[in-house]
């Protein structure tokens, strides 16, 4: 539901800043580890982590700040959370793939660790997760199907 704008109530500005600090403390955790990863080759999980300390992080913020203005059950909160995660993972394994076509990036990524083919699967596995979260906003979610899809649609179709 969109509502007119108002000025936030002081939960939600609470629950902005909390955001945002955690978001900044998983990408200063994520950089540690991406910095450790650049003297040797890491496996899936070291990825999953990584993606999930810094890309993910970002997408959740984007997506969960402004779903504060609205009343959401935790069922709704926990659905649109593991959207978010799994749209951060998503995009960072198709700018991983991205990266191998154009013959750029570094060796630790996606494309590079998993194989372009397991990296193709892991971003068809992030959509069918998407669309999972998803389904309790039926229609009203429509809007963030298409950008996941279009996400996936960037590379390896």
């Amino acid at each position: 539901a969109i509502a007119k704008a108002s000025e936030p109530s002081p939960k939600v500005k609470v629950l902005w800043v909390e955001l945002l600090a955690s978001a900044t403390e998983y990408l200063c955790a994520g950089q540690l580890i991406d910095i450790d990863a650049e003297n040797r080759v890491g496996d899936k999980s070291d990825l999953e982590r990584l993606c999930m300390l810094k890309t993910a992080a970002l997408f959740e913020v984007a997506v969960l700040a402004p779903a504060a203005l609205v009343e959401l059950s935790a069922e709704e909160l926990a659905g649109l959370t593991r959207f978010a995660r799994e749209l951060g993972l998503l995009f960072q394994v198709t700018d991983d793939l991205d990266d191998l076509a154009q013959k750029t990036g570094n060796e630790h990524n996606y494309a590079q660790v998993l194989g372009e083919e397991a990296a193709i699967e892991r971003a068809d596995r992030a959509i069918e997760a998407i669309n999972e979260s998803l389904k309790q906003f039926g229609e009203q979610g429509l809007f963030l199907r298409e950008l996941a899809n279009s996400v996936r649609k960037r590379v390896g179709t």
